[in-house]
C-alpha cells in the first residue's frame, strides 16, 4: 500500500509492505530500477544499512511521520474536494482532473454529489462546501449532504 505525504521538505510517498510476500531488498531494487530512489527515508537501522548499499548518501535514517496536510491542493481548489471519497480517489484524481477521470474514479453516487455541490455553487456564489481532504469518508459524506440539503432549501 502507497501513501503521498511531507517529510521534510519534500513530497515523498510512504510504500507499506509485508515482508512475508516481499523482502526491503526486493522493494528497494525494484524502486531503484523505476528511478523512484532520488531519496530514500528508512524506518530500522537494518533498512538503512541495506539502502546506504543499495543508494549510499541518499538514504536517511527517520522515524518522522508524514504530513498528510497539503498534498491534495488541487482537489482543494474546487468542487471535487467537497466529494468524500477514499485515499486511493482522491491520490489518481488528484493527479488527473480532467473530466474522464472524474468519471472513471467516482462512483455514480460521488459524481451525483458533485453535481449538486456545483449547481450549488452557481446558484449562491457565497456558499462553500465543507472540505472533504482528510476527513474520514462517512463524516465527509455527512457534512456535505447536511451542507448541500440546507444550500438546496435556501435556494428554494
Amino acid at each position: 500500500m502507497t501513501r503521498p505525504g511531507w517529510l521534510g521538505p519534500g513530497e515523498v510517498v510512504e510504500v507499506t509492505f509485508d515482508p512475508k510476500v516481499v523482502s526491503y531488498a526486493s522493494l528497494l531494487a525494484h524502486a531503484k530500477s523505476k528511478g523512484c530512489t532520488d531519496m530514500v527515508y528508512t524506518r530500522t537501522d537494518e533498512q538503512q544499512a541495506h539502502a546506504a548499499k543499495v543508494v549510499g548518501a541518499k538514504a536517511k535514517r527517520s522515524d518522522a511521520a508524514i504530513r498528510i496536510e497539503g498534498n491534495k491542493y488541487y482537489l482543494s481548489t474546487g468542487p471535487v474536494g467537497a466529494v468524500p471519497m477514499t485515499e486511493a480517489q482522491a491520490s489518481r484524481l488528484h493527479a488527473n482532473l480532467e473530466p474522464e477521470a472524474l468519471e472513471r474514479w467516482l462512483s455514480p453516487r460521488q459524481r451525483e454529489l458533485l453535481a449538486r455541490t456545483i449547481a450549488a455553487q452557481r446558484a449562491d456564489p457565497e456558499w462553500r462546501p465543507p472540505s472533504a481532504i482528510g476527513v474520514p469518508l462517512t463524516e465527509a459524506w455527512a457534512k456535505l449532504e447536511a451542507s448541500l440539503a440546507e444550500a438546496e432549501a435556501t435556494q428554494r
